[in-house]
């Protein structure tokens, strides 16, 4: 199965949302994203706060961006390039269909 399109989802801290939101903004190729926030269960549990650690999550926001593929090395190496050691972590997944009710 070839796909065209992606839905590529970055988990970021609460503190670097706006910039975030400004990073997508900028893009030339923009399509579209959503955010919201996310409760992040996980394994790496290294430097957690106190209350994270009694709460067993860390807030994040999560992004999910609609991208097509010819966008896709592009964007992460900008990615890399702006938000290195920020700790994003991310996933990238095939958009099976897109359309519109």
């Amino acid at each position: 199965m070839n796909h065209e399109a992606y839905l590529l989802m970055v988990d970021v801290p609460p503190d670097l949302e706006e910039q975030f939101v400004d990073f997508l903004l900028a893009l030339a190729w923009r399509q579209s994203f959503s955010c919201m926030p996310a409760n992040i269960h996980d394994a790496d549990d290294q430097g957690l706060s106190l209350a994270e650690q009694v709460s067993g999550y860390r807030r994040k926001v999560r992004f999910q961006i609609f991208i097509e593929k010819t966008n896709i090395s592009g964007l992460l190496t900008k990615l890399k390039a702006d938000f290195a050691g920020a700790g994003l972590k991310y996933w990238l997944l095939p958009a099976l269909e897109r359309g519109k009710i």
